[in-house]
């Protein structure tokens, strides 16, 4: 019989994943680590709610006393001075679990549903047992099993201090993952998320779409508007869409990201229409697009043929997927110089000089 747990390392189609977590030790937590099936009262919330999206999320009350042991210090929650510490937003380090470190490093799955492949493995070994006699490579053939990789999704915790009494904190924690029961992907997905809040909060359950959430909830449906080569100025106003932002942090996110894109000469700017415009971009030519989500982004996404229609798929979708052709920059040290390089390749490939494109046709 297979558990929930080993259903979610296989994957549709045949597809299993490669787990390669055995060896390694995860920090102690004072909880139970990990999920191997939904539980009942998410179940019970699911068959009780008529709403299609959730978001994993759970409040609790943490006494002062955990806060000062550093229970939850991974995720930058303690206690200083009588006072809260925290982070807003948090990607779970990788020692917390098997799901943290999937989602900090991603993972292989296994694909039993193609053919197996020959491969030829070596080692150098010595003549008659001593090397000093020389040595000679020995190969032979295996049968293998061919390999996917899920690229790590990166999603964070949300982390928001609801009330403080002098003796404890209440607190919300939420993974910024949308889920759609629609979804055939649902409960895996569901699971998955469920675990990473699990491991590194020890509880899980679900959110439904309020006034609060909305950020996190919205459609993951997207169509664009455009914006053509302005001023610095005239672009981050484009990109902010109506007034100014909520936050300074947000408008210092959106002003960095107007100075790089504008080093890339684009065609035109774009930011994701009504309730998506958190998501801002740059278009060089029909198949060359580059964005990012600069609320809850993490990296820099680059679309090729078919991006509208491509760009309207979950992260989580684009991740999983390889038949759909993208470019990922994770920002880590050194981002915004891979982007600049990777685009230049790219318009060079397809005869771009300057902002000019012969491939590129208006809407």
């Amino acid at each position: 019989m297979t558990t929930a747990t080993e259903s979610m390392h296989r994957d549709h189609g045949g597809r299993r994943d490669r787990l390669g977590d055995n060896m390694v030790k995860y920090r102690e937590v004072p909880w139970k680590r990990n999920l191997r099936k939904i539980p009942d009262s998410v179940r019970e919330q699911l068959k009780e709610s008529p709403d299609k999206r959730f978001v994993v999320g759970v409040v609790k009350t943490i006494s002062n006393s955990d806060l000062e042991a550093g229970t939850y210090r991974h995720l930058g929650l303690g206690l200083a001075a009588g006072g809260i510490i925290l982070k807003e937003r948090v990607v779970p380090i990788a020692e917390m679990g098997i799901f943290s470190r999937r989602n900090r490093e991603g993972w292989e799955i296994r694909r039993d549903d193609l053919p197996m492949v020959t491969r030829t493995f070596s080692i150098e070994t010595p003549n008659y047992g001593d090397w000093g006699n020389g040595s000679h490579t020995m190969e032979w053939d295996r049968e293998c099993y061919q390999y996917d990789y899920v690229e790590a999704p990166l999603f964070a915790i949300h982390v928001k201090l609801l009330k403080k009494s002098p003796q404890a904190a209440v607190i919300s924690f939420s993974l910024d993952w949308p889920l759609d029961r629609a979804s055939e992907d649902f409960e895996r997905d569901l699971l998955f998320a469920l675990n990473i809040l699990q491991e590194n909060v020890g509880a899980a359950g679900l959110l439904v779409a309020d006034a609060s959430s909305v950020d996190l909830l919205a459609s993951i449906e997207m169509s664009w508007e455009f914006f053509p080569p302005g001023t610095a100025l005239e672009v981050e106003r484009f990109f902010r869409g109506s007034g100014r932002s909520a936050s300074p942090d947000l408008d210092e996110v959106i002003r960095q990201r107007t100075e790089l894109f504008m080093k890339t000469k684009p065609l035109r700017y774009l930011r994701g229409a009504g309730g998506m415009n958190r998501y801002i971009g740059a278009q060089f030519a029909d198949d060359l697009v580059v964005f990012e989500n600069v609320r809850y982004g993490n990296a820099i996404w680059i679309l090729f043929e078919d991006w509208s229609v491509t760009s309207r798929r979950s992260r989580i979708d684009l991740l999983r997927l390889r038949d759909v052709p993208y470019h990922r920059i994770v920002h880590s040290d050194g981002w915004q110089d891979r982007l600049l390089e990777f685009v230049r390749e790219e318009k060079r490939r397809r005869g771009i000089v300057g902002g000019t494109s012969k491939t590129f046709r208006r809407a």
